[in-house]
Formats: structure tokens, C-alpha cells, sequence
């Protein structure tokens, strides 16, 4: 498949298939670090690049860049001192063209609370397309569609120009999970 939301429309509609690409960090290291290709494909499409942080201990720091700019913008994002266990960041309402490819390297240095996090729970890091979309997309009202995130930096609903909700489907993701570290 080459197009974007074939994929994902592929992917929502066979629920005995799914695209999983996971990767394992082994040992009790001090941080995390790896990398995420992505690849778009013959089909620009309107797409949010999140990645999303799960049970990460509190007082953690991160680094997730992209090689390829989108835009003319270099993908660049760190924080220290994190305050949650659980929490997103991303580049969202992208136009991404057909051909765009990069590689995401992220870094994670582990923090030292681990308050929060239930027992058994490792921590893991998801580097994620999803096909953002207006009301008048043709996969709007797929089952499989959800409401998009708020707007990660105010908090807000994200609309489209007709005053709906935007919608997500995942098209893919790649998570780097780390079963041997805890508290």
C-alpha cells in the first residue's frame, strides 16, 4: 500500500490484521535511546506527528528530532523535568507531502519518581501518524475515526472551518518499550 489513508482504512477495517512495530530495550539503563522511521508514502495528507510518553517517571528529560525539515522547519522538541507520567507532544495539523520521509531519534533520561506508574506497567514511547481530518474527509465518519486531541499547547478542541472536530486514524506507529526498568 502507498497511500496514507489506504492504510488506515486497510488497518480500521480488518481488525485481524495491524501494523506493529515495536522495539525492546533490554537491561536496566539509565535512558532510552532509539530511533523511528517514516515514511509517507504516494499521498500528501493533512497529519499530526505525536509522540506519546507512558509510564515515564516523574522528573524525566527528552529529546525527539527529525532529520528531514517539514515545512522548511526542522522537527525539534526536548523537555526536563517532567511533571506527569503520561503525556504527548507532537507536531500537529502538518501538511506532509507525498515522498517525505525521515528518521525520528529520541532520547529519554529516566527521572527518579516513580509514583504513579502501576505496578507491572514498563516504560514506552510511541512515535505516531495520524490522518487528521476535517468533516469532509472521506474516512470522517469511518468507525474507527476519533476525536482528535486537543490543541496540545492550549488545551482547546481543534475545529475545522465548518466549526466541527477534527478527526484522527492512526495510519502507523513504532514503540520503543523498556520491560526491564522500574522501580
Amino acid at each position: 500500500m502507498n497511500k496514507v489513508t489506504s492504510l488506515a482504512e486497510t488497518l480500521a477495517n480488518n481488525p485481524n490484521i495491524a501494523q506493529r512495530n515495536m522495539q525492546m530495550i533490554r537491561g536496566a539503563v539509565p535512558q532510552l535511546v532509539s530511533r523511528a522511521a517514516y515514511t509517507q508514502g504516494d499521498e500528501a495528507q493533512l497529519m499530526d506527528l505525536v509522540v506519546h510518553f507512558q509510564n515515564i517517571p516523574k522528573g524525566s528529560s527528552y529529546t525527539v528530532n527529525s532529520g528531514t525539515p517539514l515545512d522548511g522547519e526542522t522537527l525539534h522538541m526536548d523537555g526536563s523535568d517532567t511533571k506527569t507520567n503520561n503525556f504527548k507532544i507532537g507536531w500537529t495539523d502538518r501538511n506532509v507531502p507525498a515522498q517525505w520521509s525521515t528518521m525520528f531519534d529520541y532520547t529519554l533520561f529516566f527521572g527518579n519518581d516513580w509514583s504513579g506508574i502501576p505496578v507491572g506497567h514498563k516504560p514506552t514511547v510511541s512515535i505516531r501518524g495520524e490522518i487528521l481530518m476535517e468533516s469532509g474527509h472521506r474516512l470522517y465518519n469511518h468507525p474507527a475515526a476519533r476525536v482528535a486531541d486537543p490543541d496540545l499547547h492550549t488545551g482547546q478542541p481543534r475545529l475545522d472551518k465548518l466549526g466541527n472536530v477534527y478527526k484522527v486514524m492512526t495510519a502507523g506507529t513504532v514503540s520503543t518499550m523498556c520491560p526491564d526498568i522500574g522501580p
